[in-house]
């Protein structure tokens, strides 16, 4: 059977957003789908091993390069974050982010304050929404360098984020909901 749609996906067309992020979500210029990968179950036989699907699936690193604001917000909101997480060096400590990750952010849980929703929505050439993948549980993992240098010209700076997630899942497209 023919596809019905010839239209091709274009790597310009997205919008990446962060719930706890509002700088990265507007200063961001490239992300990917994560990579997913099954690590297939091998059976031992008299003569050849035989492998069957696995049950588990993998999922990679979600990469964000973001431009860097002049004054290094959007890289420092996520500094920040990685610090909270990481540098907790009593109970106190842990208890003051806590208690003002709740005030920010409507006192929701222990645990939803170290993580993220996020949201990637590809859009078609006139800037709709075409489809829609939501990440789950997403944390940073990696904050890349600031390169600076006297020779670099009038380039605006970018970095990279890397985050790490519980899952991600694709919606249905609109049209295949209605259909159903």
């Amino acid at each position: 059977m023919a596809p019905t749609n010839l239209n091709l996906l274009y790597g310009t067309t997205f919008r990446l957003s962060f719930t706890k992020l509002p700088l990265t979500t507007f200063f961001c210029q490239g992300t990917a789908i994560p990579a997913v990968s099954m690590s297939p179950l091998e059976i031992k036989t008299p003569l050849n091993p035989v492998q069957l699907p696995s049950t588990v699936m993998t999922f990679g690193t979600l990469s964000v390069k973001i431009l860097a604001d002049e004054f290094l917000d959007g890289y420092n909101e996520l500094f920040q974050w990685m610090q909270d997480l990481s540098a907790v060096e009593s109970t106190d400590q842990y208890v003051a982010f806590l208690h003002t990750e709740q005030a920010l952010y409507g006192g929701k849980s222990a645990a939803d304050l170290n993580y993220s929703s996020a949201l990637l929505e590809i859009l078609n050439q006139n800037q709709n929404v075409i489809r829609r993948i939501r990440i789950f549980g997403a944390f940073p993992i990696g904050l890349g360098e600031i390169a600076m240098s006297v020779d670099a010209g009038d380039v605006p700076i970018r970095f990279e984020a890397q985050f790490g997630y519980t899952e991600f899942e694709i919606e249905p497209r609109q049209e295949d909901v209605l259909q159903t």
